[in-house]
């Protein structure tokens, strides 16, 4: 019974079955990721490290994207603005969907615990990239009332505040992410993807999601097209982690139990 119980593969197999717990596992570890970057990002503007907008802007130029245009555009056309601020807005029904997958799939494809590791690594890696290099956004090339469009941009009042250190108190509810460079909105997508790509019909479902997350990301996001290339970048980096991550931990974690077995049964056969 002892054997049975610290069995690696019966404790692998209670684990897959309780999905529910794993979710709420992943949940909150993201939760907590995504929290601690919102905050880091603040805490770290104490530093008030140069603003790059100015290298990203001439960025932009060279590549040929005229964000003020664009947004000029998306003013003159509300009706399109509605529709992509409603795919914008679809980032928790994203995730959701994602983690109910893993309850719906039986082939225990993993979706929801590979995108969920991912993109905990994703918001660690895109906090240290942000505290290096810090940037206000597209959205602060606007005039105030064609960047009202952009509502996920970076609060433009809390960044100055906290870099001229005009800002005495820190308030969770009222504050938004600082996180301009890279964007988040297009890392989330590559890691939705790639996270389904093996189940053709839900890659099929998060597919024009994910296509409508990285043009808001420009649109509702407040950012540059650079920030969109850097944020597919981190996705990148964060499937790679992951990947290694998890090929050093597993034969290590088995080859742990199988030695703590192998002690158990010398144990219990001595005690015999």
């Amino acid at each position: 019974m002892i054997m049975k119980i610290f069995n690696l593969d019966n404790i692998r197999e209670i684990i897959q079955r309780n999905i529910v717990s794993r979710f709420l596992m992943l949940s909150t570890a993201l939760l907590f990721g995504w929290s601690a970057t919102i905050s880091l990002s603040y805490s770290i503007q104490i530093f008030s490290l140069p603003l790059i907008d100015d290298t990203l802007l001439a960025a932009d130029k060279f590549i040929g994207c005229d964000y003020i245009k664009l947004m000029s555009w998306i003013k003159d056309h509300p009706k399109i603005a509605d529709a992509l601020g409603e795919i914008y807005n679809l980032f928790p029904a994203l995730i959701v969907l994602l983690t109910l997958s893993d309850l719906a799939l039986k082939n225990r494809s993993n979706i929801g615990e590979r995108f969920f590791t991912s993109a905990l690594i994703a918001f660690l890696l895109a906090f240290m990239i942000c505290a290096l290099l810090p940037a206000a956004g597209a959205a602060s090339l606007l005039d105030s009332e064609t960047a009202a469009l952009a509502t996920g941009a970076t609060p433009l009042d809390c960044l100055y505040a906290l870099r001229s250190g005009d800002m005495p108190q820190f308030s969770r509810a009222a504050s938004g992410g600082l996180v301009s460079f890279p964007s988040m909105h297009v890392a989330i997508a590559v890691l939705a993807l790639h996270a389904t790509k093996a189940v053709r019909c839900l890659f099929l479902c998060v597919l024009p999601i994910c296509a409508g997350f990285c043009i808001t990301a420009l649109t509702h996001g407040g950012h540059y097209l650079v920030d969109c290339f850097a944020g597919a970048a981190v996705a990148a980096a964060a499937i790679r982690l992951n990947i290694t991550f998890h090929n050093f931990s597993v034969p290590h974690l088995q080859v742990g139990w199988l030695s703590f077995q192998r002690d158990l049964t010398c144990d219990v056969g001595g005690a015999a």
